[in-house]
């Protein structure tokens, strides 16, 4: 739910004849992202072992067991749902009446991690550094 496929953006940049590629994944939500240089090979297997290096980090820094998605019933006026992350606080809601839940998910998701980095900022936590981190290989 929080680390959803459509959140992950990959980029490709060419560095030169001698270097080849840069593959980058990025984690849009969170503006997070890992990259290296893979040369001439094949994208398809690293921008697999880039998501699950992006994921392992992100699940470092959040665990995905700190989120918890509340479903409300408000009667006649269909339902409601509340996505929080217990350690800072922070919680969006949204009314979301006779539709699925999920139809609100992204904006829920982007809203949500844009107020812990807010929040984090704030309390300076992670040490400033916690957006890109360059791999090799």
């Amino acid at each position: 739910m929080i680390y959803g496929d459509e959140d992950f953006r990959f980029d490709s940049v060419w560095i030169g004849e001698e270097m080849g590629t840069r593959l980058r994944c990025s984690h849009c939500p969170t503006g997070m992202s890992v990259e290296r240089v893979i040369g001439f090979e094949d994208e398809t297997r690293h921008r697999r072992d880039l998501r699950a290096t992006l994921s392992r980090r992100l699940a470092e820094l959040y665990s995905p067991s700190d989120f918890v998605i509340h479903h409300m019933s408000c009667g006649s006026h269909g339902a409601a749902v509340r996505l929080s992350h217990l350690p800072s606080g922070v919680a969006v809601e949204r009314a979301i009446g006779f539709e699925p839940p999920n139809r609100s998910r992204r904006e829920m998701v982007e809203e949500l991690w844009r107020r812990i980095r807010e929040s984090e900022d704030a309390r300076g936590a992670h040490g400033g550094n916690r957006t890109h981190t360059p791999l090799t290989g």
